[in-house]
């Protein structure tokens, strides 16, 4: 199902959702292709004018890089925040990504609740200052919440949720920290799914997700969680069958809507694997957290391809962060981070295209 936007105010209220938070002091652009989204990006504002056209370009390279990959054609940008280097800021971007024969659908300046579109030509056509819609009014965030998305407060609050927790018991060995385990019990209890509509309230102690961390040092399984949890990621026929066919036992139904009675309501599939998909990345952050390093890398690795999925790039961008540190010489993590520094999304389907083109 397609979430259709039809105008500037749909777009104000929807796109923290689209982002994950509420932006400050950014510019965001959204680069469509025929009219459909192909990635958001967002990037904080320059800290002085004299950093403004250098930080402009820096952007701007990297969106170009991405836009030709995904095949975009058309972008909106939107400076939030009252500084004066917002609507500067917005106009060097626009010049940028102009020149590169991006066409502009949108640019406007969003400032506390109001916010005026910038239009084509001199300040003399620009639109005047208008109240921000509220969310609540707005049928496109309907949309967005019903499947699953949500906007922080801002983005540090949204990335707290990845801050690694103290852990508590013994530190983990050498051995522990090289040698996987199978952890199948763990891991069907961590597939063990309750309905889509109630509050998930799984928590691994800190044992559970020891041992669910050193599974995933089996690089074999670890990659076949990820080829069935992302699909197009990882080629199927790539993988050796006995690690695909135990990740297969193991994940089960959990991305598979139940069969419904008559007198109930069937769940639409994309629904539902959102929601799904949203409950295991949940679960996962919660393994990488509780996990000590150096094994919480792989965990938070799965956590940057699952966010990356579900098109949350700050989610994406953050997990990688957190699995190098946790271990700089993480192979998948390092990978990831190469993939982010060349403006791609690992994991995100973009505009009909494989997983893995996108903006961060």
């Amino acid at each position: 199902m397609t979430i259709r936007i039809s105008s500037p105010e749909d777009l104000l209220a929807a796109l923290p959702y689209q982002v994950g938070f509420h932006p400050r002091d950014s510019i965001v652009v959204m680069t469509l292709r025929q009219g459909a989204v192909c990635f958001t990006a967002r990037v904080d504002l320059p800290e002085s004018f004299a950093d403004a056209d250098v930080h402009a370009r820096a952007f701007t390279t990297r969106l170009r890089y991405a836009a030709a990959q995904a095949g975009g054609d058309t972008v909106v940008i939107i400076a939030y925040g009252d500084s004066p280097l917002a609507r500067p800021s917005l106009l060097a971007v626009g010049d940028s990504l102009s020149q590169s024969g991006l066409r502009i659908l949108m640019s406007a300046v969003v400032a506390g609740d109001q916010w005026r579109e910038l239009g084509a030509g001199e300040p003399r056509h620009w639109g005047h200052w208008r109240d921000l819609p509220a969310a609540v009014n707005s049928p496109c965030v309907a949309e967005f919440v019903g499947r699953g998305y949500g906007a922080a407060p801002n983005r540090a609050s949204s990335l707290e949720a990845l801050r690694p927790r103290p852990w508590t018991g013994l530190l983990p060995g050498a051995r522990e920290c090289t040698q996987p385990v199978q952890a199948a019990t763990e891991w069907r209890q961590f597939f063990r799914l309750g309905p889509p509509d109630e509050p998930d309230g799984w928590e691994p102690s800190p044992q559970v997700a020891l041992r669910l961390g050193r599974s995933l040092l089996d690089r074999d399984f670890r990659d076949a969680l990820i080829a069935l949890l992302v699909p197009g990621t990882i080629p199927l026929a790539d993988l050796p069958v006995p690690a695909l066919e135990r990740a297969r036992l193991l994940v089960g139904g959990a991305l598979t809507p139940p069969l419904t009675r008559p007198s109930q309501p069937p769940w639409h599939p994309q629904y539902w694997l959102a929601a799904r998909t949203g409950t295991i990345l949940a679960r996962f952050i919660s393994v990488a957290r509780t996990c000590p390093a150096p094994v919480s890398a792989g965990p938070y690795a799965v956590c940057a391809l699952l966010a990356g999925a579900s098109g949350t790039g700050h989610l994406c961008s953050a997990a990688v962060t957190a699995a190098l540190i946790a271990d700089p010489d993480h192979v998948l993590a390092g990978l990831l981070q190469r993939l982010l520094d060349h403006g791609l999304l690992p994991g995100h389907p973009v505009a009909g295209r494989p997983p893995g083109v996108g903006a961060a």
